[in-house]
């Protein structure tokens, strides 16, 4: 079958290079505008770790500088630019900003515009006070010029062992790697020898010469009630319920913790109808011992969502934090960015 698509993804290939051929010649032009911008994407359609990645960086710049965040707003039913509030829902900004806004709204301003570079000053209009902005998803955007490109690849689904579309998930040629400033290496296992660590670099490296390629795990937090945060310790049987790009994952770290009696597996970026609650309060019934467990971008929709008093102490959610593997290279991580910080602040005043 692969041998069939393969014309397309060479047709796919030509395509995405005279287009950033365009960019690269100057030919498209690129905007860098007068505030510090952070772009984080892939190569690679599907789940890399993006909004976690957003995540750490809201958590590593908030306190110093206002910020905003600024995606399409993927699986969305609204259109145009969207600053999230307390009524906003996954179905007007997505589920990913919803998520975001869920965890810092009252620190960071999430917003949403399928055209980036004209929901920035839309965005500035509206808050001028803003100091720096964190573009989700924005590598293939290329009419936007980040201060700083971050690229993500995921450790088992890594950019250079994957092929362009059809026939492989690459929305661009691995030689596009080379645009990125950072290459950061996401939902590795807790310790990799370091021998397997090089070689990941220097394949990557082949496409990308001249960047540092770091390395990330993620640590997941306690189980909290989505309606009213409360923890449960003795959260043991649980239903998984999903609805994101790599479900077979989550699967496999919640069976390291829990006893997993069955997995509720929807699409990425579902929004979840009545017939789901029904089938969800059907196991909840008769299964007593047992409780439904999400994730955090889940956990948003389906607390929109009309649960019966009774099964909702039984509905939980399970948060995850982005860390880097060793601290030389979170050192690293974090001298780099304050350094691109302090060139762009010394070269703006």
């Amino acid at each position: 079958m692969k041998s069939l698509l393969f014309p397309l993804a060479v047709l796919y290939g030509w395509v995405t290079d005279v287009r950033n051929w365009l960019y690269d010649t100057g030919k498209l032009k690129s905007v860098r505008f007068d505030l510090f911008t952070i772009g984080v994407g892939n190569l690679r359609v599907g789940g890399t770790g993006k909004t976690p990645f957003i995540e750490y960086l809201i958590r590593l710049f908030a306190s110093e500088y206002k910020i905003a965040t600024l995606s399409r707003g993927y699986g969305r039913k609204s259109r145009g630019f969207r600053i999230a509030t307390p009524e906003s829902s996954a179905q007007e900004i997505g589920d990913e900003p919803l998520q975001l806004y869920a965890k810092f709204g009252d620190k960071i301003r999430v917003c949403v515009g399928e055209e980036r570079i004209l929901a920035i000053p839309e965005l500035l209009a509206c808050h001028p006070e803003i100091q720096m902005i964190l573009l989700d998803d924005v590598f293939q955007h290329r009419s936007i010029k980040p201060h700083v490109q971050i690229l993500l690849t995921d450790y088992k689904n890594l950019f250079y062992q994957d092929y362009l579309l059809p026939v492989g998930r690459l929305r661009e040629a691995r030689k596009q790697a080379r645009r990125a400033d950072l290459i950061v290496v996401t939902k590795c296992p807790s310790q990799i020898p370091e021998i397997e660590k090089e070689n990941i670099r220097h394949n990557i490296q082949k496409y990308a010469p001249t960047c540092k390629v770091l390395f990330t795990y993620v640590r997941y937090g306690k189980p909290r009630n989505i309606f009213n945060q409360s923890e449960e310790p003795l959260l043991q049987k649980v239903a998984l319920v999903s609805g994101i790009a790599q479900p077979h994952y989550f699967e496999r770290d919640m069976q390291e913790r829990f006893y997993v009696q069955k997995h509720f597996i929807f699409p990425d970026h579902c929004f979840f109808s009545r017939e789901d609650i029904a089938a969800f309060s059907e196991f909840l019934e008769q299964n007593p011992e047992c409780f439904l467990l999400c994730t955090e971008k889940d956990a948003v929709k389906l607390r929109k969502m009309d649960f019966t008093e009774k099964y909702k102490n039984r509905v939980f959610s399970i948060g995850l934090k982005v860390d880097f593997l060793d601290e030389d290279e979170s050192y690293f991580f974090k001298n780099y960015m304050q350094e691109r910080l302090k060139h762009f602040e010394e070269k703006e005043y």
